[in-house]
């Protein structure tokens, strides 16, 4: 094998293989491998971390003499539609492409293509990736292998009358890619019933195979031989045609754990093997797999035989065990299915949602870390907490702890008391504000509160909302804008103040759709980073002071030597008199485009080119009449075209190169100076001439 072989092997597999790599070695294999295949913005985003590096590290540049407006690292030209924390490096699917990062930012290897679909899910290790989706004629489930974009299974199932993708869960896919399943929702038209149908795909086999199961996938074996379906304490197990019942349950390499008749393993085979040194069973045992280890948790009250004193003097007798944790590491499992426990301690325990491997455990008022991302666990105190723990969560970037009498708290990540009180529920909606909740014989209210360590700050405002059950969202960025929706498809929004600004409906004939509400993503993924549009981000930090780290664009355009960016809520940066300086316009109104009335731009709405406001020197944002018709900005020197054509200055027409990119911008424009814009969500390039074959064909 080549030495240049090598070389695209390590920047390809890196992010998967445990080998000691020097990240700038490593940086400029990756930047090589990405410029030759057309990956442009991996390179960009290459480029990005080596200037922050110190000394910087000696990257090409992908795009010669253009220009960047914004960043790059750790954004991406298309929304991100899945995000997972592995400890060692972060695994995003944006665009039709999934990307592998180091956890500085630094991309692993190239982008590769998978399909887009509604669900995706990595299998154990992050070294497969399935993908659940649907098209014109039939659902498509599909299996791809991370580190070279190669797809390792490829099934689908006809569409028809009330079949539609499963929820969220609905997927599961084998550590090693040889099988995937994906839940698909059956509704009865007459009874309005909704059954599963499970399509079972293999390596090999064309026909997927059908099973019917509970809803939500929990696991599956190598080549299908095991399948965990259902939602703890109602799990099914089927292995072959034999099924049986579980109460809890861990998927490993591979292999998988259960609590069913007793602790058990399910091997690669689909075998069972009872799993050695397992602490006895009380009420609401439970298992979980965190980093490369299976957590075993006893539950309450499980009873258990005194041997007596250390003599072996005094009688038998049974006594109640506390709740024990048993951790076995899954490797030596795999190796030795009778392995023992490497340690087990007494205590309960929950998920950190902040770290990539690890548990909360804690007796009385102290809150212990149990990191369990490396070969040996590491249990460290955490906090003191005020009043004795019930329980301990993670909400974002917070510790959120339950105590008696309906006591919740919440610690920031410096560990200091942000919020106590009592209430039915707090939740975290930015880092400085919580949303609390009552609820008392079918009466329900709201309000938020400022999180603050001094407890003279935290203000707490009651919102204006009706009494009754509605799901709420708070943005956590521009516009400060809480919205409820009730039922009938009612919905009201309020100012942080609490006061109402509309109530309306958004369904029927007069459906008024709700205000924009940016919140933080639906979910909050386990580990450290969270996803914001086309952006990661860390959960522990604050968010970006500088304008261009926050922006998510809609349009931009360029008059003289001022440069203007419309983002997506409407609101505009134009560039101020100091280099690097930019004045922010507030958004007068939703506004998705620039367009032109005479010669002055104007932000407008729609095709059609509906009015929204003039930008006026000063800069300011007016909204006026009477501007006359507006046009669409000009196609400029590049002779900018639709259907992503474009032809730069003295050379022949290019097309936008979609399939080897694999993205497509917001928009191009040419204005009158310098080169064209290319618009994404998150970054404009203004492009030089010279580096214009990088992005057509």
């Amino acid at each position: 094998m080549s030495m240049r072989t090598l070389l695209l092997l390590a920047a390809c597999l890196g992010a998967v293989v445990a080998v000691e790599v020097d990240p700038k070695v490593q940086a400029k294999n990756v930047w090589l491998a990405a410029a030759k295949a057309g990956d442009a913005w991996t390179c960009l985003q290459l480029e990005s971390w080596a200037r922050t590096r110190k000394p910087a590290v000696r990257l090409g540049s992908i795009l010669g003499e253009s220009t960047l407006i914004g960043e790059p690292l750790f954004s991406f030209p298309k929304q991100i539609d899945h995000l997972a924390d592995l400890g060692d490096r972060i695994v995003v699917v944006s665009g039709g492409r999934v990307h592998v990062h180091a956890v500085d930012g630094r991309p692993l290897q190239p982008a590769q293509p998978v399909p887009t679909g509604r669900h995706y899910v990595l299998g154990y290790d992050g070294n497969v990736l399935a993908v659940w989706g649907r098209d014109e004629q039939a659902f498509q489930l599909t299996v791809v292998r991370v580190a070279d974009g190669e797809r390792l299974v490829a099934n689908s199932s006809p569409l028809g009358p009330g079949r539609s993708i499963g929820g969220g869960l609905a997927v599961a896919v084998a550590d090693d890619g040889s099988a995937a399943a994906a839940q698909i929702e059956v509704e009865d038209p007459a009874t309005g019933h909704v059954a599963y149908s499970t399509m079972l795909a293999t390596a090999g086999v064309r026909a997927a195979r059908t099973l019917e199961l509970p809803a939500r996938l929990f696991g599956l074996g190598r080549r299908g031989s095991w399948i965990i379906a259902g939602e703890a304490p109602n799990l099914t197990v089927v292995v072959g045609e034999a099924r049986r019942k579980a109460v809890a349950a861990a998927v490993g390499p591979g292999m998988a754990a259960c609590i069913s008749e007793g602790a058990q393993l399910i091997l690669p085979d689909g075998s069972y093997a009872a799993l050695t040194g397992a602490p006895a069973l009380g009420s609401e045992p439970g298992m979980v797999s965190v980093g490369g280890w299976l957590v075993m948790f006893s539950g309450h009250g499980a009873k258990v035989i005194s041997q007596g004193d250390l003599l072996g003097d005094g009688p038998a007798v049974e006594a109640i065990q506390p709740p024990t944790l048993a951790l076995w590491r899954w490797a030596d499992l795999a190796t030795d299915p009778a392995a023992k426990p490497v340690a087990t301690l007494i205590g309960s325990l929950s998920v950190v949602g902040t770290h990539p491997a690890a548990l909360w455990l804690w007796e009385g008022k102290r809150l212990d870390l149990l990191d369990l991302s490396g070969t040996e666990p590491r249990r460290e105190e955490y906090l003191q907490a005020a009043v004795p723990i019930a329980w301990a969560a993670s909400n974002l970037h917070c510790v959120k702890l339950y105590h008696d009498k309906g006591v919740k708290s919440l610690y920031g990540p410096d560990k200091a008391q942000l919020y106590v009180g009592q209430c039915n529920d707090v939740s975290v909606k930015r880092r400085d504000l919580a949303l609390i909740e009552w609820r008392k014989e079918g009466h329900f209210s709201w309000s938020l509160v400022r999180l603050a360590a001094d407890p003279a700050l935290r203000k707490e405002t009651h919102l204006d909302l009706t009494d009754q059950e509605q799901g709420i969202r708070v943005s956590y960025n521009a516009p400060d804008v809480v919205v409820a929706r009730g039922e009938r498809q009612w919905w009201r929004s309020t100012t942080f103040d609490g006061k109402v600004i509309e109530t309306a409906r958004d369904a029927g004939p007069t459906a008024v759709p709700p205000p924009r509400c940016p919140e933080w993503a639906w979910y909050a993924p386990m580990g450290r980073f969270w996803r914001d549009g086309v952006r990661v981000r860390a959960k522990a930090d604050p968010l970006e002071a500088d304008l261009l780290g926050n922006i998510e664009l809609a349009d931009a355009w360029r008059v003289g030597t001022s440069t203007i960016l419309l983002e997506e809520s409407g609101r505009v940066l134009v560039t101020g008199r100091k280099r690097g300086e930019w004045v922010d316009l507030p958004a007068v109104a939703p506004a998705d485009r620039l367009a032109l009335s005479g010669s002055t731009p104007v932000l407008a709405a729609g095709d059609d080119l509906r009015l929204v406001a003039a930008i006026s020197p000063g800069p300011k944002l007016e909204a006026r009449e009477g501007l006359g018709s507006l046009i669409d900005l000009p196609s400029g020197a590049w002779r900018i075209e639709r259907r992503w054509r474009f032809t730069p200055p003295r050379s022949r027409q290019l097309e936008w190169d979609g399939e080897r990119l694999g993205w497509y911008p917001l928009r191009l424009r040419s204005p009158e100076s310098g080169g064209m814009l290319i618009v994404t969500p998150a970054v404009v390039i203004d492009l030089d001439p010279t580096a214009a074959k990088l992005f057509g064909r």
